[in-house]
């Protein structure tokens, strides 16, 4: 069952279990005598269906089976519109024993929640090998968490008027055992799934504020440090004193900090805008990244408490060619103007992007045609052999 959850939370286990009597009778109505439907627990139930010739035979099942879930359950005096997600493993295609054939069901349902519930999905081997990779992932990041083999790298953001850096994105890099450094596109998504990015980002978080508070007795006096936060972050309540407990610790003063979020993230303002709140009262700034990807939210920006903007790379990518994607960034930058905000455009590989980006009005460039993210003492000899900017960047006036 779909967010089944909530039913229990809601309404109490006893509502919920009234519930599971009833969606159980309806799966019994719906399959053969010869048939076997299983609660397995929670609000878990597996059917076993003797048979089956075609693979569009179990498909069609499965949609009866869901249909007849679907139908309004009353329960404590309220109507309730219920939606489940259902796996299919067929044998012997999908193994030859039951522990494998419920295994790989399982996973197929798993599927099927990730792209949407209230739907069906067939197991195929490429989905059990992704899950083993995810499985493995897990398993060596967790690893990498506990055994200090996650780094952290850090890319210049560049003003475009003095061409010297204003500060610099913290990327999380893992130095895997036998792949080398790897990007976070081969792990974040597991983090996430996981939970493991929560300790992972505030690890993160403590190591860039510690770095910039260093380079402030050394080489570069306000260099601003840019950190990413996922949602698991923010959906914690006590992340912002966390912040500040951390900035306490590291002794960075508060502007020094730039927290950067999705525009997804930014969108979903109920959830976050509190939390946001709280971060800039401390004085730390805000950043969206990734502008551009959810471009029709952009109303919503006035809203938010936010000081800098990040336009997305796959904008900037074919900007020099693409009228479309020119005017979008053009709007963007022209909302920011109105919005009193700071406009850095991300992803910049190439003069032909930097010529259009500068005759956009953008303040600040990060991408590789200017610096690609460097290890810390990389980093700390280029900006000894650079002149930083002496002010953190302004909004613009």
């Amino acid at each position: 069952m779909d967010q089944f959850k909530v039913i229990n939370d809601s309404l109490g286990h006893e509502a919920g279990d009234e519930i599971l009597i009833v969606l159980a009778d309806r799966l019994r109505s719906k399959v053969r005598e010869v048939d076997t439907v299983a609660r397995f627990g929670g609000d878990e139930f597996s059917v076993l269906v003797q048979d089956i010739r075609e693979v569009v035979d179990a498909a069609k099942l499965a949609e009866n089976l869901l249909a007849a879930l679907t139908d309004p359950v009353v329960v404590a005096g309220q109507e309730l519109v219920l939606t489940s997600s259902a796996g299919i493993a067929l044998y012997p295609d999908d193994g030859e024993d039951e522990a494998t054939l419920i295994k790989h069901a399982d996973i197929a349902m798993h599927q099927a929640k990730k792209r949407g519930r209230n739907a069906y999905q067939l197991f195929t081997t490429a989905m059990n090998d992704a899950a083993r990779e995810r499985l493995t992932v897990e398993r060596g990041f967790r690893e990498a968490l506990s055994n200090g083999r996650l780094e952290v790298h850090y890319q210049p953001i560049i003003d475009l008027m003095s061409r010297q850096p204003i500060g610099c994105e913290a990327l999380l890099r893992w130095n895997h055992p036998t792949k080398g450094l790897i990007g976070p596109a081969s792990f974040i998504a597991v983090a996430e799934q996981t939970g493991l990015i929560v300790p992972a980002g505030e690890w993160v978080l403590e190591v860039a504020c510690t770095w910039a508070q260093q380079l402030e007795s050394t080489v570069a006096k306000n260099l601003s440090i840019a950190v990413n936060l996922s949602p698991r972050q923010l959906q914690e309540r006590t992340f912002a004193a966390r912040v500040a407990a951390i900035l306490d610790r590291t002794g960075l003063d508060p502007t020094r900090l730039q927290l950067e979020i999705t525009e997804s993230m930014a969108l979903d303002a109920d959830s976050t805008v509190e939390v946001l709140n709280g971060l800039r009262d401390q004085g730390v700034r805000i950043a969206i990244d990734d502008l551009g990807t959810g471009f029709s939210g952009l109303s919503r920006l006035r809203d938010l408490p936010m000081d800098v903007i990040k336009i997305d790379r796959s904008f900037i990518r074919k900007i020099h060619d693409d009228p479309v994607g020119e005017a979008i960034v053009r709007g963007v930058v022209g909302i920011a103007k109105a919005l009193d905000l700071y406009v850095v455009a991300e992803g910049v590989e190439t003069q032909q992007q930097l010529d259009v980006i500068e005759r956009l009005h953008c303040h600040a460039v990060q991408g590789y045609l200017l610096h690609r993210p460097l290890p810390p003492a990389e980093l700390n000899e280029l900006l000894a052999n650079l002149k930083p900017s002496p002010d953190p960047p302004q909004r613009i006036s």
